[in-house]
Parts: structure tokens; sequence; C-alpha cells
């Protein structure tokens, strides 16, 4: 128990057709591009606010349900995000704000829909301002109207499908942006 405690502990820092026209291409060399779905970006702009603001029942609500189904379930979920927010505001960490807004390509795996959606947090470490970024997996299981999300900082192509059996190996995760420090 304590192994998934600290596997979801470390994803939530966090339709059948691929559809072209959803994101349109950046001219930088990154994998990801410009969300265009406004259903992912709505859904992303939830997650990632509901993480910062410490509603952790909209963050396990929109974790993928393997996820949480393997991580103890709903309560067990929650309570695990509540304990470790607190052992990080003890440590003088504040979670200030955050964002998703670009993706790789919309891929078809199974019956889901999968992309990698960068997210970045603004966080205060002790008064030093920096902002980490994590690639997120986010997942539809109806045709891209809603999407789930996991943390994919701890994981490859094969250990997610551990979790997330229908990942597509075509997906390929980014490596992750390194954090940066932000003017006060």
């Amino acid at each position: 128990m304590k192994i998934f405690t600290f596997l979801f502990a470390l994803l939530c820092t966090t339709s059948m057709f691929a559809q072209e026209d959803l994101i349109i291409e950046d001219d930088d060399g990154s994998p990801f591009k410009t969300i265009e779905n406004k259903g992912l970006t709505k859904d992303g702009k939830v997650f990632v606010d509901a993480f910062v603001n410490k509603n952790f029942d909209k963050v396990v609500e929109m974790s993928h349900p393997n996820i949480v189904e393997m991580g103890g379930g709903d309560t067990f979920m929650k309570q695990l995000l509540n304990d470790d927010r607190t052992m990080m505001e003890s440590q003088k960490i504040k979670f200030l704000s955050g964002s998703i807004d670009e993706a790789t390509d919309i891929i078809k795996a199974g019956d889901e829909l999968h992309c990698i959606v960068s997210q970045a947090i603004v966080l205060d470490i002790g008064g030093t301002k920096v902002k980490s970024y994590s690639n997120l997996l986010a997942a539809s299981l109806d045709g891209g109207n809603n999407w789930k999300f996991v943390n994919l900082d701890q994981h490859d192509a094969s250990s997610i499908k551990v979790f997330v059996p229908s990942y597509n190996p075509e997906l390929i995760i980014p490596e992750r942006r390194p954090t940066e420090n932000v003017a006060n």
C-alpha cells in the first residue's frame, strides 16, 4: 500500500479517432504545440487549478481512474494528497499558480485518446519563486469530450502501461523541462 501511496503522490504533483485539427504546430522543434482542443484546455486548467488550490476532491475526480483504483481509492488518494501538501507547506513550499497550455499530438490508444501535456506550476520555496514543469498523460475515455490526467515524472512508456494498459507506445514522452527561477 505504501508503494501505491508514493506512486500516486508522484503522479499527482499533479474518441475513437485522432483529430488532426486539434493541435497546431510550433516552429521551435519542441514536441509540444499550442492546444486548440477546448475541452483539453478547459479540463487541464481545472485540474491544475484544483491541485494548486488544494481541491483534492477534484484532482482525484480528474485523475485517470486506473491510478485512483490501483492507488487505494478516492478517500485514500485525497488523504494522501492532503498529507503531502501539509508536509510541503511545513517546509515553506507554497503553490502559487499553474497552467497547461501545450500538448503533443492526440493519438488513439485502445478505446481512449491520449496526448502528453506540459504542466507548469509556480512555487514559492522559502521566498524564492520557481516554475516547475511536469509532463502529464492526458487521456479521454469519451472521444475527447472530457480528460483525465496522470503525472509522468516517474514513468517511461513501459512503466506507465502498468497503470494505463491502453497507453500507445507511439506517444513519445518528452524530456521534462528544467525548473526555472521566476522574477518576483
